[in-house]
């Protein structure tokens, strides 16, 4: 199952950095989240979510962020604000959700892969489900991002 090949990637990643260093490369996915979370509520006065594995701190496998930034923000304007902190040039992808289309901005940091769905303020009554299958998902907000350590 998905959890057994997580478990597995996560022993082996704790085995070759120990777990200290397991958790230092965990908090540090997590404070980039954080960081570009924050740099988009005020440059879009919008609201954001970490959302999916990343938002329970499984970067296992593979280092992915998914951000929501639920605002009404010119897409091209919320790629230049990603690419004006340091991140690689994006590309674009329009999804299928369970509210209609969706524009996706898919870039990297540091080695780490970051997606920034763009949703509009109306979708936030359904903020704890996947965006395509409806099904509930993790989410952590700014706040609680700072607040907590879903790594433990």
């Amino acid at each position: 199952t998905e959890s057994e090949v997580r478990k597995h990637l996560q022993g082996m990643a704790q085995e070759s950095l120990g777990d200290a260093g397991y958790r230092e490369g965990v908090q540090g996915i997590l404070a980039l989240a954080a960081e570009l979370m924050d740099l988009l509520e005020r440059g879009f006065s919008g609201t954001t979510l970490l959302a999916g594995r990343g938002a329970r701190g499984h970067f296992d496998g593979g280092a992915e962020i998914h951000i929501r930034l639920y605002a009404r923000a010119e897409l091209s304007e919320i790629a230049q604000l990603l690419v004006d902190v340091g991140c690689e040039e994006p590309s674009f992808e329009t999804i299928e959700t369970t509210h209609g289309r969706a524009n996706r901005i898919r870039t990297s940091m540091d080695g780490v892969t970051i997606v920034v769905v763009r949703c509009l303020p109306e979708w936030w009554s359904d903020h704890e489900h996947d965006l395509v299958t409806a099904r509930p998902t993790a989410t952590r907000t700014l706040k609680a991002l700072r607040h907590d350590d879903p790594a433990a």
